[in-house]
């Protein structure tokens, strides 16, 4: 069998050998189909709307490594990651395909595994459970039913959040992360609405910022850098425990929020940290090393920005 593993996530293993300014601290694997995902995504190059076989997903190289050679490199650099992240495509009997590859790779790997998975009803929750994931993951990607149209994701809007639900209630409060892109074309106040629902679930965002992928159309833009630092300070602020209701008054951030982190914006540097599962980091999956960096994959690269990043937060929140 073979399975799609980012480049970085090679080199980690030692099945490749590429320099890296940041080293990713989850392995990410990919099933793997030759034809492509039977998805439509407008934005993915993995779509089967996008002919040529793409090794990428967004702007990162992805190459196809045998089973057998990835799982003997789990085993012999255990101490160099944190996690495996198992993501899945659509594709004839894709779930017994997937289950069969969270089971090997489970049986090379006792660190934690997240499962990035298609919408699947509550059964297969149960059985990604059973097969020993801790979390789960899924691309709701648009925050509102318009761009999810428009961007062209498989399944309707309210069964993205039937499956939401079903997952909290199967891996807990916490272990659900929702995948959400900024800069498909949406409002700022849908992108804050869909947070709150999203907490309210009881599940987590993962922030990401929309890039033009080779072989892609050009669909949306990417984000303002202030917008995206607001709903990183808010995303960061829910993961921490507060409350929707604590930081928005209907769809807009309450006052004494924006006042309360425009005076000490360095507070909530870690907010532009990668958000996700414990251990994911991704590094450079939506931008270039040379900036503007949206989600920072490591401390030691933040703490050199941490003055730009302070005054862009500040900047952020002068409502």
């Amino acid at each position: 069998m073979l399975v799609r593993a980012s480049i970085g996530s090679q080199a980690v293993l030692g099945i490749t050998s590429i320099k890296m300014l940041a080293e990713p601290t989850t392995i990410y694997l990919l099933q793997y189909s030759r034809e492509g995902c039977m998805g439509g995504c407008i934005f993915c190059p993995q779509s089967r709307r996008y002919r040529g076989g793409s090794n990428y997903v967004s702007r990162i190289d992805w190459p196809p490594v045998d089973l057998e050679t990835l799982k003997s490199a789990l085993r012999n650099n255990h101490e160099k990651y944190h996690r495996v992240c198992i993501q899945s495509i659509i594709k004839p009997s894709w779930l017994n395909e997937y289950l069969e590859l969270i089971e090997a790779i489970k049986s090379s790997t006792e660190k934690p595994i997240s499962a990035a998975v298609n919408i699947i009803g509550y059964r297969g929750l149960l059985m990604l459970k059973q097969k020993g994931v801790e979390r789960v993951g899924v691309g709701l990607d648009a925050v509102s039913e318009k761009v999810f149209r428009r961007v062209g994701k498989p399944g309707s809007w309210n069964a993205y959040w039937r499956f939401i639900e079903d997952a909290v209630k199967v891996f807990g409060r916490d272990h659900v992360t929702v995948h959400v892109i900024l800069g498909l074309g949406e409002k700022e106040e849908e992108t804050m609405r869909t947070l709150r629902r999203i907490y309210d679930i009881g599940a987590r965002a993962a922030l990401f910022a929309y890039t033009h992928a080779p072989g892609t159309a050009h669909f949306g833009m990417r984000p303002g850098i202030e917008y995206y630092r607001r709903i990183q300070v808010l995303n960061y602020l829910l993961m921490k425990g507060w409350s929707p209701s604590e930081l928005f008054v209907e769809d807009k951030i309450r006052p004494r929020i924006a006042r309360m982190i425009r005076e000490d914006p360095y507070e909530y540097l870690e907010a532009v940290l990668t958000s996700g599962c414990p251990g994911c980091n991704r590094p450079f999956y939506n931008e270039r090393p040379s900036g503007p960096i949206y989600n920072y994959p490591s401390h030691k690269l933040l703490l050199k920005d941490k003055d730009k990043v302070a005054a862009e937060i500040r900047r952020a929140f002068e409502m």
